[in-house]
């Protein structure tokens, strides 16, 4: 079981930042912390290679992130993470500048307890031809192509469902012959994905033919 599955507990908070007037300011203060960042991103270009029941098989070019490592809890983390990002993408860096994003945001565990949430910077090849973020803790890189293995996961996944979408994946290799090349990962894909009852989430594996 992944270090996702083992120890999830997603929660959401109130999206944070100063107060707004009318409906739809109190409105976007009730969803969650990164909603602004997964509404206002366009989904990043993945080619499907093969899909078989759930399970998708899918190509991610290389591509320059802005990412974040956070210590804690998965849930809490990916919260820190996304408000970390968003406040990056809405303008706090050195050019005080909005920067496009692209869906998905990823968690990823990097050790026990530590996570890298992550967002691609779309028609990007090069970290130092975007502004630089304010907050030493966001950085900018460029990650190399993988192909990963998807299954999606509705609403808000607990350890239960992540550890089944899991066992989803594992059969799946086992049958295509591929093996994992690192840990299972968490993406969050549209503008509802942190909503309980809307949201879907996928869990995805990198992998390589066997």
């Amino acid at each position: 079981m992944s270090a996702i599955a083992r120890s999830a507990q997603f929660s959401t908070i109130g999206a944070e930042g100063a107060p707004r007037l009318g409906i739809a300011g109190q409105f976007a203060r009730l969803l969650p912390v990164g909603w602004r960042l997964l509404r206002d991103s366009k989904a990043a270009d993945e080619v499907v290679l093969a899909t078989d029941g759930r399970v998708a098989l899918r190509s991610i070019p290389g591509r320059v992130i802005a990412c974040t490592a956070v210590k804690g809890p998965p849930g809490t983390s990916l919260q820190t993470g996304l408000l970390r990002l968003a406040d990056y993408a809405e303008g706090r860096n050195l050019a005080r500048e909005g920067v496009r994003t692209a869906r998905p945001v990823v968690q990823r565990p990097i050790s026990s307890g530590r996570w890298l949430v992550e967002i691609a910077l779309p028609g990007i090849d090069d970290p130092t031809s975007v502004p630089r973020p304010c907050n030493p803790k966001v950085r900018l890189r460029t990650v190399p192509a993988e192909t990963i293995a998807v299954v999606r996961v509705p609403g808000q996944p607990g350890a239960r469902s992540l550890a089944r979408a899991e066992a989803t994946l594992q059969v799946e290799m086992a049958v295509r012959g591929w093996f994992a090349t690192g840990p299972a990962m968490l993406r969050l894909c549209g503008p509802f994905a942190l909503l309980p009852l809307l949201g879907t989430m996928e869990l995805a594996l990198p992998v390589a033919a066997g």
